[in-house]
């Protein structure tokens, strides 16, 4: 839609640099099926900071969600089962195809950028967009 930004998430498991990632990822789609995908996202990111690989075991990403006010029998069963297998794979696979090796990849209406933390360049690109459209 004209004067529109889409954001839109993708898995990237890389799991040669942390063997735990692509259970993190299910586990985030666990956390969105009860409504806490951002502040599950933004906790993984920050026990991965600061706790390196140990932060993302089975049974610390049942904690995090406790802690965040889950369900935890939910949350363990979604783990468990692996419902959101599919999807992670399916989300890296999309990344992979529009060349994203490297996490994190700011993609805006398609467009990897190359550098998502250069906020001069992606607010160029926001911009870029929005003139096309005529909506800047």
């Amino acid at each position: 839609m004209p004067g529109e930004i889409t954001l839109q998430y993708q898995y990237l498991p890389l799991p040669q640099f942390a063997p735990e990632a692509t259970w993190a990822a299910q586990s985030a789609e666990c956390a969105a099926d009860q409504g806490k995908f951002w502040h599950y996202h933004d906790q993984l990111f920050s026990v991965a900071t600061s706790r390196g690989r140990g932060g993302l075991e089975q049974g610390a990403l049942i904690d995090y969600a406790a802690a965040l006010g889950m369900d935890r029998e939910q949350f363990s069963g979604c783990i468990a089962a692996s419902t959101h297998a599919t999807t992670v794979a399916d989300s890296q696979s999309e990344a992979n195809a529009l060349g994203i090796n490297s996490t994190p990849t700011l993609v805006i209406n398609g467009t990897p950028l190359s550098n998502a933390f250069d906020i001069g360049g992606i607010r160029a690109e926001i911009d870029r967009i929005l003139g096309e459209s005529g909506s800047n």
